[in-house]
């Protein structure tokens, strides 16, 4: 298992662009990748959605329902045989430091 992390405290320099476009191509590539949105604005998990259109996250829970939970694996939303997303909303913002 390989594991990678992309982060910055600067916005604006391409973090969720190169998360989305590496996970796009791992998929393609057929390599099992998991993306974990952990941006309150969701943008990683919007442009997902409108990707790969058959994938809905409305009915799926959010990294912070997961968090809250202490279960993170009820907040994994399959999109494709080797794509699974850990979709981020707003309300990441609202937990505690």
């Amino acid at each position: 298992t390989t594991s990678i992390t992309i982060g910055n405290f600067k916005g604006g320099v391409g973090k969720t662009t190169t998360c989305v476009t590496f996970s796009y191509l791992l998929n393609k590539a057929h390599r099992k990748t998991l993306l974990i949105d952990f941006d309150p604005q969701g943008n990683a998990s919007e442009i997902i959605e409108k990707t790969f259109p058959v994938f809905k996250q409305k009915n799926s829970k959010s990294l912070t329902d997961g968090i809250k939970n202490l279960d993170l694996s009820e907040s994994i939303a399959h999109v494709t045989d080797y794509l699974d997303l850990m979709p981020s909303d707003w309300s990441l913002s609202l937990l505690p430091d």
